[in-house]
């Protein structure tokens, strides 16, 4: 049971052929290859008619610089299927410029940037960065949630943020935590962002936001507006975590996130992990429940056996980050780094993928209230006592646990 449960997919096509999803699948192209440094989280994203494919990369003498390429037209219909570095431009690494103009700034040095389009004419970041407040250092040390504003170049080569990033926290509800993959989506030409998924939890900018009376036009503070909790389980390969932004797709959102858990070595003392990627729908309109998900993770033949990695027990890494739909609306075009060394994108099928996923149902709103004390920030247990009766999340844990899924922090 260990081995189909919590092995990883090589070992699911020995037990269960019928687990593959090649029919999902109608192209994948590997877009970047690198051999000597960690290329990790892949963007692409279609902006003014050009098409940036964006990654970060992390060695020894560029720690989290983040690349830029760019086409200079947008893709079409035949091109999806067959992507390669060669029909990208070097473009530029991404820089905080200052808002009084000039070319010169620090580069953006975040992790897990996710790019996203607001209001159809606006480009930003989403990403976590490591932060210290200043005055507000009392309230949090760690890792924090940023977005800025991204502008092309007058080239269009690149992207560049103005002035500075905002940040945003949870630093009053939970203080020195790191904070990461909040999922970035759009509602009436708002931000808003997934914090969770099981409940499913959706902050907004607090307005005029003031920490000890103090205001600073950088730094805001998250409300949550909407949350729900499902009574089965999500999922059953770990805790499901953000990916991709959320796009409004024919009447609902759609995203695609990430997991892990164990691979099939469980002999081994510290058995290395597996990531997995599935998508999810919820509703387009508050309160924001989600409606169907992934029965197992997305993978086709071969799936995880043509990346390279360092060593036997290194983890199995996929990890999307962004995609976008063909312009028929037939096809989604996903992007997602496997391995901390190649990029890949990968033409879906739009239809057989919604057709494949299970509905969610038994689905109870929260309501807020004060939270229950003693629970470690920011886990299940935690966040689900701020809306629900204490017993009532205590139940919904045990029921998560015994549909194996034990990696969700109590």
């Amino acid at each position: 049971l260990l081995f189909i449960v919590y092995g990883n997919l090589d070992c699911w096509d020995k037990y269960s052929p019928d687990l593959n999803q090649s029919f999902i699948f109608k192209s994948k192209s590997l877009v970047l290859h690198e051999e000597d440094i960690h290329m990790l989280n892949p963007n692409i994203i279609i902006f003014n008619n050009r098409t940036y494919y964006m990654w970060r990369r992390w060695d020894s003498k560029s720690l989290d610089s983040t690349l830029v390429y760019v086409q200079n037209e947008a893709l079409n219909s035949s091109s999806l299927h067959n992507l390669t570095t060669q029909q990208f431009s070097e473009g530029c690494v991404m820089r905080l410029l200052p808002s009084s103009g000039g070319t010169e700034g620090e580069e953006i040095r975040g992790q897990d940037m996710r790019l996203f389009v607001l209001g159809g004419d606006r480009l930003f970041g989403v990403y976590n960065h490591g932060t210290k407040f200043g005055e507000w250092n009392r309230y949090y040390h760690g890792r924090n949630m940023f977005y800025v504003e991204l502008f092309p170049d007058p080239s269009g080569r690149c992207l560049h943020g103005r002035d500075k990033p905002h940040e945003m926290s949870m630093a009053h509800e939970a203080p020195y935590m790191d904070e990461k993959n909040w999922t970035p989506f759009e509602y009436r030409s708002h931000l808003y962002l997934i914090y969770s998924f099981h409940p499913f939890r959706v902050l907004q900018i607090l307005p005029n936001n003031t920490i000890d009376g103090i205001r600073d036009a950088y730094l805001h503070l998250m409300d949550t507006v909407s949350l729900a909790a499902s009574e089965s389980a999500l999922w059953e390969w770990g805790e499901v975590r953000g990916g991709t932004p959320a796009y409004l797709v024919r009447g609902e959102y759609l995203t695609f996130f990430h997991s892990s858990s164990m691979r099939c070595e469980v002999h081994s003392k510290k058995p290395p992990l597996t990531y997995h990627m599935g998508a999810l729908t919820f509703s387009a309109e508050p309160p924001f429940l989600i409606t169907r998900i992934s029965r197992i993770p997305l993978h086709e033949a071969g799936f995880y056996s043509d990346a390279p990695k360092q060593g036997r027990f290194t983890p199995d890494v996929v990890f999307p980050m962004n995609y976008f739909l063909s312009a028929d609306g037939r096809d989604i075009v996903l992007s997602f780094g496997k391995n901390d060394r190649q990029g890949y994108v990968v033409t879906l099928d739009y239809d057989a993928l919604i057709n494949s996923l299970q509905n969610i149902t038994n689905v109870k709103l929260g309501e807020s209230k004060p939270r229950e004390e003693g629970f470690e920030p920011y886990s299940f247990m935690f966040s689900c006592s701020q809306y629900f009766d204490k017993n009532y999340c205590t139940d919904l844990l045990h029921k998560h646990h015994s549909h194996g899924n034990p990696h969700l922090r109590r």
